[in-house]
């Protein structure tokens, strides 16, 4: 029986609101490709968008009718699509549904050459996600998370950068050694 996928596309959509114009079946995409979505767009190519965003000048009120209308593309044939269109279809949609849509879609954008409008929710569903799977590698199920990120919120996390800055050791001064440098989160 072949599965309609109506539904999922709607809910898709609601998910990602105003951040794509419309969610359909991938005609580029077939069940052997390991993408389970890709981005398309209608108007400004993604490089011309890159362009127009880096103009010193730039007025913000044209620049958002610029931007190209992106259409995301379902691959029906991978099995995290068919994952979602049964969760959607049984009702049994969650906060980690939703998660993955986003960062499905926001995967989507980056490897279609898009740059993200704002990377700290990404950042934060990932790095959600794989901490859910490294402390519950076996159960397959994840706990839903918040995604919510306030521009004058600040966590308390230090995140680890590697350094290419050469460090003399003290033994020999010609040896010298790479490390990695700790920073605060709230000045990256």
């Amino acid at each position: 029986s072949t599965v309609n996928y109506d539904e999922l596309n709607n809910y898709v959509r609601q998910v990602l609101g105003d951040r794509v114009s419309k969610v359909v079946q991938s005609t580029l995409l077939t069940d052997g490709d390991d993408a389970p979505c890709v981005v398309s767009s209608q108007g400004v190519s993604a490089n011309m968008e890159k362009i127009l965003k880096s103009q010193a000048l730039r007025d913000e009120n044209v620049l958002k009718y610029m931007k190209s209308e992106k259409i995301l593309e379902l691959n029906t044939g991978h099995s995290l699509v068919r994952h979602l269109e049964q969760q959607v279809r049984t009702k049994t949609t969650n906060g980690q549904t939703d998660d993955i849509i986003n960062i499905m879609f926001d995967a989507a954008v980056l490897s279609s050459g898009y740059v993200l409008d704002n990377t700290q929710p990404f950042s934060k569903r990932v790095f959600n996600l794989l901490k859910n799977q490294s402390l519950n590698p076996d159960s397959g199920q994840t706990q839903p998370t918040s995604t919510s990120v306030s521009s004058g919120q600040s966590e308390e996390a230090n995140v680890v950068i590697p350094s290419t800055t050469s460090v003399e050791t003290q033994d020999d001064p010609d040896q010298t050694t790479s490390s990695p440098r700790t920073m605060p989160r709230s000045s990256m």
